[in-house]
């Protein structure tokens, strides 16, 4: 498509593992794998591959929300699993009210917010696969 940079999000997945490190509120998930969204994106293994330093250091925030507010944690390592074409994460939770959902259950998923460089016309399908992508931030979703 050769747009200069699209916006796009909402691959939604669960949250492995939580626990404490160090007195702090871990939690280990996988924040996407090699797929293809409900709206056509595909994203595939060779550039998430390249992505997946990215996210390290990132805000983990609520419902994708630019705000300061929404700040509740942030990204502690991220790497790409080869075996499971994913992007793995660590998180620390900051949110004493984030923390409790988790704890009991109610809050399992998370979801990255990336931009493309470019989204490429894949001829079979006519889905759109995701180049050159940049990570921005790792959100909480209800869904």
């Amino acid at each position: 498509m050769n747009d200069p940079i699209t916006h796009y999000k909402k691959f939604t997945i669960e949250i492995n593992q939580i626990g404490l490190k160090d007195s702090e509120f871990i939690i280990l998930g996988t924040a996407i794998n090699e797929t293809t969204t409900h709206n056509g994106h595909k994203y595939i293994a060779e550039e998430l591959e390249k992505a997946s330093p990215g996210l390290k250091g990132k805000p983990l925030l609520k419902d994708h929300k630019n705000e300061v507010d929404a700040i509740v944690g942030m990204v502690t390592n991220s790497y790409f699993d080869r075996k499971n074409k994913s992007i793995e994460f660590e998180a620390k939770v900051t949110d004493k009210s984030i923390r409790e959902k988790i704890e009991q259950g109610v809050l399992s998923k998370v979801s990255i917010c990336a931009f493309a460089q470019d989204l490429v016309k894949e001829e079979s399908t006519g889905n759109l696969i995701a180049k050159g992508l940049e990570i921005v931030e790792l959100s909480f979703t209800p869904v």
